[in-house]
Order: C-alpha cells, then structure tokens, then sequence
C-alpha cells in the first residue's frame, strides 16, 4: 500500500516538475526572440523624445564607440558611474538590450537585440544615420541610399522617422536576412 502511495507521489512530482520545466524553457524562449518591426516602430514613436536624447548623450560622450550595460568602449574615467547609470536607465526603458554602438562617420545603433558572437549573428533595432547619400566614408546602407526601405546581402532596413531606421543586419554563411524582403 504505501508503494502505491509513493509512485503516486512520485508520478505527480514528475508532472509537476515536467510543467514546472516547461513553463521556465517556454518564457527563456519567449523571451529570446527577436522584436517585430511593428513593436520597434511603436517604441520609437512612443518615446521618439528619449531615443533623441540617448543620441544627444551619445554626442556628447563621442569618444566612446560602444557603450553596453555592462562595458564601454574605450574603458574611459570620463564615463562616470552617474553617466553610465543614465544610460542604463534609457537603455531599460527602451528596450535597447545590447546598448548603442557609434561609427567613424557619427551613424549610431541602438541594438534592441542580438545573438552570436564574433563575425557571425544578427542584430536588430534602430540605427541614426548622420551622414547623407553624398557622404563617402558613410557606413550603411540606410545611410547612403537614403530610401524608405530596403535590402541587401545580409541587412534589411525601413525608415521610421527623418534619420531613423529600424534594420536587421545578419552576418552567417553569406545567407540573405530571413524575413520578408521590402
């Protein structure tokens, strides 16, 4: 009688650990997904005045080309823990997960999300483009050909405001991005 019992506890534990196991991999998985255009656009035209402002800081913290959550690069003492704090606030409040990156030629990225590492993965999110079709050393495509969409070898792009970009930029085994082209 009391092995009866037990295998009953234990089938019931089982099932509640398989669902208990369940439920954490199904919200790690949905929380690992890329955001839909539509969500980033809707953002951006929701809180247009901090993403402005998180360009604004980005001017005036230039000399730093990548500034994360965790690390900025160069490591500089001119980033202050207040500063790198302030960041960290807009980056949360604008779901710009993997911080912002600023090129050569002033184009800046929001990364809303990335996957992979080294030279093969993707990133999403909202790129602001500073340089104008005519400028040579400009770095990406939004920010040469200056249209309201478009694709290429491994990025898709659609313009969401003067300067501003959603794109998704992949870098695998020479495979055009996934997703419907524009």
């Amino acid at each position: 009688m009391w092995l009866k019992r037990a295998r009953r506890a234990l089938s019931k534990v089982g099932l509640y650990g398989f669902l208990a196991l369940s439920l954490v991999i199904a919200l790690f998985w949905w929380g690992c997904t890329e955001p839909s255009d539509e969500t980033l656009r809707r953002r951006f035209q929701r809180d247009r005045s901090d993403f402005q402002t998180l360009i604004a800081m980005s001017d005036e913290d230039s000399t730093m080309w990548r500034i994360d959550f965790g690390w900025a690069r160069p490591e500089s003492p001119g980033l202050t823990q207040r500063r790198w704090e302030a960041y960290r606030v807009l980056f949360k409040k604008l779901d710009i997960d993997r911080g912002i990156q600023r090129k050569k030629s002033g184009n800046v990225y929001l990364l809303a999300y990335s996957e992979g590492m080294f030279n093969r993965g993707m990133s999403k999110g909202y790129v602001y483009c500073r340089t104008k079709a005519q400028d040579a050393d400009s770095d990406y495509e939004p920010c040469v050909e200056q249209k309201t969409s478009g694709w290429g070898e491994h990025y898709i792009y659609s313009r969401i405001g003067d300067g501003w970009y959603i794109y998704l930029h992949e870098n695998l085994t020479m495979q055009a991005p996934r997703g419907q082209r524009p």
